[in-house]
């Protein structure tokens, strides 16, 4: 279990490193993401799964992503996008995934991942979602 919390959190780092390099974040609240997301992950690796563990860890990375939407407009830098936010859109694209296939008969879990897809504009991988809840 711990093995694959571990490659899921080395996947993170080039993101969190772009995001102190480019001064998002400080080094102390790099490392509580880290932290937080080690604990999240080591929730999500249980043998028995829960759908609210998911659903924090998807409001967690959310809420992530608008800290960042915040303190860009902020310092006013917009660049490396597609290295910091695409990586945790991808990560949540992910846990809805799981999500939405641990509890297919759960319609609302399905809106909310289409919700989520058009609003980053995710057409593609919406449409493909329709089609699999169809």
């Amino acid at each position: 279990m711990a093995e694959f919390v571990q490659r899921n959190l080395e996947e993170t780092l080039p993101e969190l490193e772009q995001i102190e390099r480019v001064g998002l974040f400080s080094r102390e609240e790099v490392k509580s993401i880290i932290k937080k997301r080690s604990g999240l992950e080591y929730r999500l690796n249980r043998l028995k799964n829960e759908r609210e563990d998911f659903l924090k860890y998807i409001e967690f990375e959310k809420n992530l992503l608008k800290l960042i939407k915040k303190r860009r407009k902020k310092i006013n830098y917009f660049f490396k996008t597609s290295e910091i936010e695409h990586a945790i859109v991808v990560r949540i694209q992910k846990l809805y995934r799981r999500l939405c296939t641990l509890y297919p008969s759960d319609l609302t879990l399905w809106l909310t991942h289409i919700r989520f897809l058009r609003e980053w504009n995710r057409l593609g991988r919406m449409s493909q979602l329709i089609t699999k809840l169809l």
